[in-house]
This record gives structure tokens, sequence and C-alpha cells, in this order.
């Protein structure tokens, strides 16, 4: 007769139970310690990715300081071109024929006046006194706006225009309240005085 298997006791169990325990355990930390593992390299990728992208970033930045730089040299180099351009024309404009017509006529009226500064000049003298300011107005009007670079002005006007303001400089002040009347030329006449301060009174 077959007997029949004998009961399990808990004592005999308690060893298999604390193995599959002790195997559930292993394997959660097997899991978490894959986590891990996976987590730490997508952070070393996205680090490894990140630092890629700063670079560029500071590659592409570079390389737009340097076209900013190239583009400031070459807008400098024509401005500078425009100026010389706008100097030579200025130039060519008081050195012709209907500026010294101008001038000569303003000189011999001058003469006339010499001793008594505040006197009337006579019409065509005065015409031409303010065909001067006009211009020496457009020159500073220009040098302001950054047309004619302040050098070259200084360069071909300065002494041109501190004879005339010592001549006729009293003739050509602006009414008392009015700035407008030559503001362009008086600003550019302190400019000139600025550069040489110790020989020109203030304006």
């Amino acid at each position: 007769m077959i007997g029949q298997p004998a009961p399990l006791l808990l004592a005999d169990a308690l060893p298999v139970l604390e193995g599959i325990a002790a195997a559930a355990t292993l394997a959660a930390a097997a899991i978490a310690g894959f986590a891990a593992w996976t987590a730490r390299q997508s952070f070393v990728s996205q680090t490894a990715t990140a630092a890629k992208q700063l670079e560029l970033a500071d590659r592409q930045l570079h390389l737009v300081n340097d076209q900013a730089a190239q583009q400031r040299e070459t807008d400098q180099t024509m401005r500078g071109h425009a100026s010389m351009t706008l100097l030579l024309r200025f130039r060519d404009q008081w050195d012709g024929e209907t500026m010294r017509r101008f001038r000569s006529r303003l000189a011999q009226a001058t003469l006339a006046v010499h001793d008594s500064p505040t006197a009337s000049l006579d019409p065509e003298a005065q015409v031409a006194l303010d065909e001067i300011g006009n211009f020496v107005e457009l020159v500073g009007y220009c040098t302001t706006r950054g047309l004619l670079f302040e050098d070259d002005a200084w360069q071909e006007f300065s002494d041109v225009w501190e004879v005339y303001w010592q001549e006729y400089g009293e003739r050509l002040r602006p009414p008392a309240g009015d700035t407008t009347i030559f503001e362009n030329a008086n600003w550019l006449l302190g400019r000139f005085r600025a550069r040489e301060p110790e020989t020109h009174t203030p304006v």
C-alpha cells in the first residue's frame, strides 16, 4: 500500500521562501541598477550633445562677430571714400568761378567798410557774404550728419572759416534768440577751434 506524502512542514518551507525573497530582492536591485545606469548614460549623452551644441553656438557667434567686424571695416572704408568724394566736390565749388566771384566782390566791399564793422555792406556784397556763409553752413551740415568726416573738413576749411569769422563774425552772428541761422557753420567753427583751443577765443 502506497503511503501518503508527509505534510510539508513550515520549517521546511522557510528556506524556499527565503530563497525566493532573496532572488526577488536581487532582481529588484538589478533592475534599479540598470535603470540608474541607463539614466546615467542618458545624462552623459545629453551632456555631450549640449557641449557640442555649445561649441557650435560659440563658433557661430565668433563667425557672426567676424562678419560684423568685416562689415564695419567695409562700411568705414566706403564712408571714407564718400567723404573724400564730397570733400573734393566742396573744394571744386569753393575754388570755382562763382564762389571766386563772390569772394572777390566781398573783399572789395570790405575795404570800403573796414573801419566800421557794423556798417552795411552794399547789396551785392551782402549776397556774396550770404553765399559764403551758406557754403560753410552746408559743409557744417554734412559734417554733423557724418557724410563728411570732421578730419577732412578741418584739414580743408578750418583756416578758411576762421578768416571769414574773424572778418565777418559780427555780420554772421544770428539775431538774439535765433539759433538756426548758420547754426551748422558755427558748430563747425566751434569744432575746429576745439582742436586748437590755445589759438582761438570761444565762439
